[in-house]
């Protein structure tokens, strides 16, 4: 059984098309409830993209189900994001991977004849270094190492391996915006799992890219395929805890990712009272849902809660709670200062602009200057950018209350 929001009529090359229509636009102007949504009209309120904070911190699921089947040197790569993320794994000489303490191996390797590689094993390392050159963030290299590695595993029909480079091929692309090639090649993996690997259809595995898909549809405006995607892979994960209890990671990881983009797509569109306030709710559900499995995963400190708990602050702005935000932003900012430094920045960006919201522009530019500089620490563009909008923003607003108060205190007088 395919996942049902992919239409499987093009079995003959894997590719899976979606068939549904677009959603309607984005929150209109016109609605009653405008005033609750002027604060993030007018201070671009922000969330935390959660896509990238699942993506950086998960195995590659894929990586374990493509090699389950084949006791090869490539079921040591339980998951490339462990040699994406390692700092202590280096290339010596001869070809061997040693940790920090096997420098004297990898030495005394330059004194030894080199032992010949066989294929398996230089098609591991060919995916290694092109890891390792995502790493570094030199693109290029790492996908002529993946060249190379396809090239390599076609001379001994090495299946399980392809399926991995191309996955990995997959989320390069996915990375580079090339949204086309990733999601035919996330297709292509798909079909490869599922037909020729046996791999089931609500495996973690499946779900995983399943996901990536719905952010790509997201991304392309594809609305209605996207919630299509994000809601069958809710509903699978919510199945398989059901069933089987909550004591697999990945599951209640897959299962926080889905629900939690989900909410967000819920936040992104509505066309009538009826639908924005019934939006509303349904995305602080999903977002409290999300919260709870990726707390049961990883605990209430971890990147994925906070940044799902940033996006609860959010909800509660949009329902008129701007204090209750505030406080919400305040308890994330705790713990990113002291465990995930790359979020703060956005948490700041989003505290401040409460505050301008509120009117209070001193104390909205104060934070705003500190987000500024915490972004800049982290190299976080993005927040950098939003946190000198918000400068720019509070020091206009506040010239220009000054000035109605002067007017106002000229008029009293005469």
């Amino acid at each position: 059984m395919f996942p049902r929001f992919l239409n499987v009529s093009m079995i003959n090359l894997g590719l899976f098309t979606p068939t549904f229509g677009q959603l309607p636009r984005q929150f209109a102007d016109s609605l009653p409830v405008t005033k609750r949504l002027d604060a993030l009209r007018l201070v671009h309120f922000h969330s935390i993209d959660t896509s990238n904070v699942f993506r950086n911190s998960n195995i590659n699921l894929v990586c374990r189900a493509a090699h389950r089947l084949q006791k090869t040197q490539f079921r040591r790569c339980k998951s490339y994001q462990s040699f994406f993320h390692s700092k202590k794994t280096f290339f010596g000489a001869t070809g061997t991977i040693l940790g920090l303490g096997g420098f004297s191996v990898g030495f005394m390797g330059f004194f030894e004849k080199k032992k010949e590689l066989t294929i398996e094993e230089q098609v591991l390392m060919e995916i290694k270094r092109s890891i390792l050159a995502i790493q570094e963030g030199n693109l290029a290299k790492a996908e002529e190492h993946l060249s190379k590695s396809w090239q390599l595993s076609d001379l001994e029909n090495l299946e399980q391996a392809k399926t991995q480079i191309l996955d990995i091929q997959a989320n390069l692309s996915f990375q580079k915006e090339e949204l086309e090639k990733a999601e035919n090649l996330f297709k292509r993996v798909t079909q490869r799992l599922i037909y020729h690997q046996n791999v089931a259809a609500n495996d973690n595995s499946i779900i995983e890219i399943s996901i990536k898909l719905a952010l790509i549809y997201a991304k392309q405006g594809k609305h209605e395929e996207s919630i299509a995607g994000f809601e069958y892979c809710a509903n699978a994960q919510r199945e398989k805890i059901e069933k089987h209890g909550a004591d697999d990671e990945d599951t209640l990881l897959l299962a926080a990712w889905a629900i939690q983009s989900l909410s967000q797509m819920y936040l992104s569109f509505g066309s009538s009272d009826k639908i924005e306030r019934e939006v509303v709710r349904k995305a602080q559900s999903c977002a409290k849902e999300a919260y709870k499995y990726a707390s049961m995963a990883v605990g209430a400190d971890s990147q994925q809660a906070v940044a799902i708990a940033s996006d609860l602050a959010t909800i509660l702005a949009l329902e008129g709670d701007i204090d209750g935000a505030i406080e919400k932003l305040q308890e994330c900012n705790v713990i990113a200062g002291e465990k995930h430094k790359f979020l703060q920045a956005a948490i700041r960006v989003n505290t401040g602009s409460l505050y301008m919201q509120k009117g209070e522009y001193d104390e909205a530019e104060r934070i705003c200057k500190e987000a500024r500089m915490i972004a800049r620490r982290v190299k976080d563009a993005e927040s950098a950018a939003r946190a000198e909008s918000c400068i720019s923003r509070s020091s206009t607003l506040r010239n220009a209350s000054a000035q109605r108060l002067k007017a106002k205190s000229k008029e009293s007088v005469q």
